[in-house]
């Protein structure tokens, strides 16, 4: 998720910060410096005001709160905690997380036949992105399920700035999608 902040100085005509890798949790490793590329996290934690409000809200929320689900394009991916590395502690419930996830994938495959796969990043996207809202959530508030959600379209390749623009004709079958890994993923809360 981008904002669209300005930077006077500047000369990218992509100025914006990725909103789910401004928070503050192993935010140093795996991001840009450059406010042009598109895993620049901004200039310090909790630097922009859409992720002030995240952390304001979960810190609100957290005596009640059991599932947080950071929703981004693209890449058909259901990413589970911990992104910024796979070879540290699992948190401790981490396979609670990964089957609920691969629940999740499947329901989200059934209606369309996309499929989403499910794990760390560095297994499933080739990268370790650091600062993600997953891990800050999954960190402040030991126990939830927490995941990040990337979308349609699948990604081949490299990433391009343009691969985040949806076809219009793609809109409502990804809400349908992601509307049925949500309700898979609340019928399997109830079981907890």
């Amino acid at each position: 998720m981008k904002n669209r902040v300005v930077y006077l100085r500047s000369s990218s005509p992509y100025k914006a910060n990725e909103i789910n890798l401004a928070v503050a949790f192993q935010s140093a490793t795996g991001v840009s410096n450059h406010c042009g590329d598109q895993d620049y996290p901004g200039n310090k934690p909790f630097s922009e005001p859409e992720s002030v409000n995240i952390k304001y809200l979960v810190e609100k929320l957290q005596p009640r709160l059991v599932a947080y689900v950071s929703v981004h394009s693209y890449s058909q991916v259901i990413l589970i905690p911990w992104s910024y590395s796979k070879d540290l502690p699992k948190p401790p419930n981490f396979n609670e997380t990964l089957r609920i996830g691969r629940v999740m994938a499947s329901a989200m495959e059934v209606r369309h036949g996309k499929v989403y796969r499910t794990g760390q990043a560095p297994d499933v996207l080739g990268y370790a992105p650091s600062g993600t809202s997953q891990d800050w959530v999954m960190k402040a508030v030991p126990g939830i399920f927490a995941v990040c959600i990337e979308l349609r379209p699948a990604a081949f390749g490299n990433f391009t700035f343009e691969d985040f623009l949806l076809e219009e004709e793609q809109i409502v079958p990804t809400a349908e999608e992601y509307f049925d890994g949500l309700v898979a993923m609340a019928k399997e809360l109830q079981l907890i």
